[in-house]
């Protein structure tokens, strides 16, 4: 007579839990019911249920599941439904999570906990301040690996970037929030150069079309050196020179990296370390290079008054006009309610609205269309009409053909770059 089975494995529902704890009550129910190594595969494919079983076939192709190990089907399940993360995806998350209604406390701190990720290990369910990893193994490791001159392991310096998809991104140094970009002269084998200082670089580095204008008479060596993005996308090495690097009555012999590709040079930790930066000088350089443009944009200013006055700006000799489509039925929608906090900035602005001629008080009218007031960073009040409601469907709508990227690559073929290093 068979023994009865402690507990019971349902199918697997993606939507209802994730793969790891589905796997990790998997190994539960072997080790209660003493299910031999040999068997493991067998059960597994028995009770995950048909849908993971076709897909886990369909990963798996042409092989078929019952071939591979217990540890072989479940890495292909893991690496599935857990896919490596994206670090700017699961900050957006964590950033993302509010506190539901009727969510208590707990439960809400122990999501928050859920969703942190450790950016040592990797992990989730904890922070870095948090994680049991030891920073001084790592650290020892990373100094056994290492020469005097030069890296012998292959560690990753992180660089942080704009956009995670081009190599040029690497070196984009404008931020679309506004914040300035520090910057500092550098001598560098005799030659100045200006170097944008990247807290997030682990490395001082070079673009190779630098190195060919101002250092092609440096010998390059190969690099043990191994750049990423925090993507881990990895960013093409050409090499490393050895430099003699001048700022101010500071002199130093480093290492420079040289990555392919254009764009502006990085001063990196390695070599902020190494010298003393004169903050203030740079904050001075910054402000002179942006207040470098103050007499042309007063002449600017001063030649097109009408263009930079506060009065609502026309088109001249322009004037709209909207067809409607025949047979067209107007369509008048009640006011929606509004939150009383707003009401009254609500009726300042179209006050502002009245007096600046953009709206006109009607006594009737066949269209009537809701507004859909719109809070602005300032707090004040910008008013939009939802016209997708009423006249919209009832317009002919000029269809202009978009070109495709073809027909602008096509045009552009034989134009000349023009940009600035």
């Amino acid at each position: 007579m068979a023994a009865v089975a402690v507990g019971q494995i349902s199918e697997f529902q993606s939507e209802l839990e994730s793969i790891t704890v589905y796997l990790e009550r998997v190994g539960q129910y072997f080790i209660a019911n003493e299910i031999p190594t040999g068997r493991r595969v067998a059960v597994l494919l028995s009770v995950i249920g048909s849908r993971t079983y076709s897909l886990l076939r369909s990963l798996l192709h042409p092989e078929v599941p019952g071939e591979k190990t217990y540890d072989q089907l479940a890495t292909a399940l893991r690496e599935h439904f857990e896919p490596k993360r994206l670090v700017v995806v699961e900050r957006f998350h964590f950033n993302r999570r509010n506190q539901g209604n009727g969510e208590s406390v707990l439960e809400y701190v122990a999501e928050i906990k859920r969703l942190a990720v450790c950016y040592r290990c990797h992990k989730k369910g904890h922070i870095e301040a948090k994680c049991k990893t030891r920073q001084d193994k790592e650290e020892t490791k990373w100094m056994e690996e290492q020469g005097e001159d030069e890296c012998k392991g292959h560690r990753y310096h992180v660089i942080d970037t704009l956009c995670e998809e081009t190599m040029g991104s690497v070196f984009k140094s404008q931020d679309t929030s506004g914040t300035s970009v520090y910057r500092v002269k550098m001598e560098i084998n005799g030659e100045m150069l200006m170097m944008e200082i990247d807290m997030g670089a682990g490395v001082s580095l070079i673009s190779e079309d630098t190195y060919r204008k101002k250092f092609s008479k440096l010998q390059l060596t190969a690099s043990a050196v191994r750049l990423a993005t925090y993507t881990t996308q990895r960013i093409e090495v050409c090499g490393e020179v050895r430099v003699r690097v001048r700022l101010g009555d500071q002199e130093k012999h480093c290492r420079l990296v040289v990555v392919a590709g254009k764009g502006p040079s990085l001063l990196g930790r390695d070599w902020l370390q190494t010298f003393r930066i004169q903050w203030h000088q740079i904050n001075a350089l910054v402000t002179w290079h942006t207040t470098g443009y103050a007499e042309k944009v007063e002449v600017l200013v001063k030649g097109f008054p009408e263009v930079f006055n506060d009065n609502l700006g026309e088109i001249h000799p322009f004037k709209a006009r909207l067809v409607l489509k025949e047979g067209a039925q107007p369509v008048f929608c009640r006011p929606r309610s509004v939150p009383f906090a707003i009401k009254e900035q609500i009726e300042t602005e179209l006050e502002r609205l009245e007096k600046t001629g953009v709206i006109c008080p009607v006594k009737y009218s066949e269209w009537a269309t809701p507004i859909v007031p719109v809070a602005k960073p300032d707090r004040s009040i910008r008013i939009c009409g939802d016209f997708k409601i009423t006249v919209n469907s009832a317009l002919h709508v000029d269809q202009y053909p978009l070109p495709v990227p073809e027909e602008l690559f096509a045009t552009l073929a034989g134009g000349e770059t023009i940009h600035e290093t």
